[in-house]
């Protein structure tokens, strides 16, 4: 993410005690040097309702949300990037954004399409903790997983995940154990899903007043976010973690100090000539997204079949339908993008950027 510690939350009460905290996600001046570009804005924010059934039911959850504004002030294109599951909070969060207005992104001066990203947090003022079964499998787990007791394990995470059904602090913790599963297993792809999500819970990435992850695991938690997203490819994310760890006094200066040769490499990267590829699949929802790291990209190696490819910049919006050998020189104006790769499930492919 960018600019991260440097979000800006808005927060209402749908009842006496339920609470919605709208974070925003602040633009990138460097991405427009050279440019006067302003962002899309609120004009009238338009918050969901918090589900009935949820509420009934006393379960939090979260969305993030990517969306277009056009020139006339009004959001289209939106789509869920992440959420805790709840579909009822993705339906609602959808909804509040067609009633919402927003002052249009400009571009010297001129009105233009822009993207925004956004996290709706479905959260309760009381600040519900784990339950003592949670707790309970939660204390045999750290047990286990000392011992190495993999059948065990898997059971107890099994157990955890049924109870993480209702509150971002079990949901945390059970993300950040399945985190640590996955570690032991050596799976690069599993270790990032899980860490991201553990951490889109804590306070730190969602602008909650609570912590959901203890203040002694959050360190080490982004180090090694960094590192996967290097690992794998993820260069425009590793830069944001790194400049948020650093903001937020997230890192030891020993640590910051160890970490900034790569990350002095992925920013030269970003604007040299070098090439680099990644490997994707599209999901069972039809398509694959990243955030992009350099101006130019293709698509090679394709096992299936791409439909279409749909770019959401920061100052543009742009529908292709994909072509073979076809490479895409996005200009500089547009500002950071966000690629949906849109097919069929299963599909994999390489991606190159240069």
């Amino acid at each position: 993410m960018q600019k991260l510690a440097l979000l800006i939350f808005i927060s209402a009460f749908l009842a006496s005690f339920p609470k919605l905290l709208l974070a925003q996600e602040e633009t990138e001046p460097a991405l427009h040097q050279g440019f006067d570009f302003q962002p899309p804005s609120f004009l009238d924010v338009a918050l969901p309702e918090y589900p009935a059934i949820s509420l009934m039911n006393g379960r939090e959850g979260w969305v993030v949300v990517n969306y277009m504004v056009d020139p006339d002030g009004k959001a289209y294109e939106a789509i869920v990037l992440d959420s805790s599951g709840d579909k009822r909070m993705e339906e609602s969060t959808l909804e509040s954004l067609e009633q919402s207005t927003f002052n249009p992104a400009r571009f010297n001066g001129d009105v233009v399409d822009g993207s925004l990203t956004r996290k709706y947090v479905f959260s309760f003022d009381s600040g519900l903790g784990a339950s003592d079964y949670f707790a309970r499998k939660y204390s045999a787990f750290n047990v286990a997983i000392k011992k190495d007791d993999f059948e065990n394990i898997r059971d107890l995470l099994a157990d955890m995940e049924k109870s993480a059904q209702e509150n971002l602090y079990e949901y945390a913790i059970y993300n950040f154990s399945a985190y640590r599963l996955a570690v032991l297993e050596g799976d690069l792809d599993t270790q990032l899903d899980f860490l991201n999500k553990a951490l889109s819970y804590s306070s730190k990435s969602s602008g909650s007043s609570r912590n959901y992850l203890s203040a002694d695991i959050l360190p080490s938690a982004y180090a090694e976010l960094f590192k996967l997203e290097v690992q794998a490819g993820l260069y425009a994310e590793a830069i944001g973690t790194f400049r948020y760890m650093v903001e937020e006094g997230l890192a030891e200066q020993r640590m910051i100090e160890a970490f900034r040769p790569t990350y002095d490499q992925l920013v030269a990267i970003k604007n040299d000539d070098s090439a680099y590829s990644i490997e994707a699949e599209i999901d069972e929802l039809l398509s694959w997204s990243i955030r992009l790291h350099k101006s130019a990209f293709y698509l090679s190696n394709v096992e299936g079949k791409v439909d279409e490819l749909k770019l959401r910049c920061q100052s543009a919006y742009r529908v292709f339908p994909y072509q073979e050998e076809a490479t895409y020189n996005l200009p500089e104006s547009w500002g950071r993008c966000n690629l949906q790769v849109i097919g069929i499930p299963d599909t994999t492919f390489y991606l190159t950027q240069q």
